[in-house]
């Protein structure tokens, strides 16, 4: 994100310089869709960087709680059942916080990956727009 806003204030740097200079309609045309391209960039990673809410850990306090019940059982069988249903509590209650976790995550890995994409187009059409001042 930052080197998108640095991007986009040398972009503004670059326009005052180049004011002076006679500028076609394909000049004009690129130096919009540069800025356009950094405005998306940025406000792409800003929504990346933006903090999610997923389904909490399971508590050690409550995990505390269950494992002291469970050892007061006294029936061998019935602790034994007992304990399988714990683990597979344990397990579905892990597994969802994890499925959470890799969603946002995923969705935050394509945001940045389209916000580097639209960084690199712009950087793209700064190199031709730089030609285009230059050769013309």
């Amino acid at each position: 994100m930052a080197i998108a806003g640095i991007f986009l204030a040398a972009v503004f740097a670059f326009v005052r310089a180049i004011t002076s200079l006679p500028q076609s309609v394909w000049t004009q045309i690129i130096l919009v869709a540069v800025i356009v391209l950094l405005v998306i960039s940025v406000l792409l990673a800003v929504i990346a960087l933006r903090v999610r809410e997923v389904a909490a850990a399971p508590l050690g306090e409550e995990l505390e709680k269950l494992t002291a019940d469970l050892l007061k059982v006294e029936d061998e069988q019935e602790r034994v059942a007992r304990t399988s249903n714990l683990l597979w509590d344990q397990i579905r209650l892990w597994r969802r916080v994890n499925e959470q976790v890799h969603k946002e995550n995923s969705n935050k890995a394509a945001l940045v990956l389209k916000a580097q994409l639209f960084l690199l187009l712009s950087v793209c059409a700064v190199a031709i727009l730089t030609v285009l001042v230059i050769v013309g």
